[in-house]
């Protein structure tokens, strides 16, 4: 096993620490060890209780996360990430990514000439998660409102963040 699948609609499910790189419509169910699930399909990750890290460069995610840590990069595409009890470090990248928070910690990373997507997160809370703004210039914002009941923030290399329903940090 070389950690390629290559089969569409195929249910994968790990019991132990595996990396799987999903390269057409893939659903992947990672078990209690974690693991690592590189997609480039696109595909349906559920997250179980063990550590896992999920790198998203295809043309569409859909991820659900449990009781175990995770780390999303998002590379590319478009994903749409509905968050557990565990903790979340999210990379942004390219994508477009819309996040549902979940009672765990979330902590959003955006480094300059990195990013450049866009990043709509629900459920934000200030003071339990946090957003990092890595290697920028200043203070890496070009602009920041509040409008109809969420705060808009634009970086200066052009990543957007949506904190919906927060209007103050």
């Amino acid at each position: 096993y070389d950690g390629h699948v290559a089969a569409e609609n195929l249910p994968l499910y790990s019991a132990g620490t595996e990396t799987l790189s999903a390269v057409s419509a893939t659903t992947y169910m990672t078990g209690s060890a974690g693991g690592t699930v590189t997609s480039v399909g696109d595909d349906t990750i559920t997250a179980g209780s063990g550590v896992v890290t999920i790198i998203a460069s295809g043309p569409a995610a859909t991820i659900s996360l449990g009781s175990g840590d995770a780390t999303i990069s998002a590379l590319a595409g478009r994903e749409t990430i509905t968050g557990g009890s565990g903790g979340l470090k999210f990379i942004a990248g390219a994508a477009t990514s819309t996040i549902t928070l979940g009672s765990g910690a979330a902590e959003f990373d955006c480094t300059d000439g990195a990013a450049g997507g866009t990043v709509t997160i629900s459920k934000f809370i200030p003071g339990l998660d946090s957003l990092h703004l890595i290697g920028y210039s200043g203070s890496g914002i070009e602009s920041a409102t509040v409008s109809a009941g969420s705060t808009y923030i634009e970086l200066t290399d052009n990543t957007r963040i949506t904190l919906a329903g927060v209007t103050s940090m």
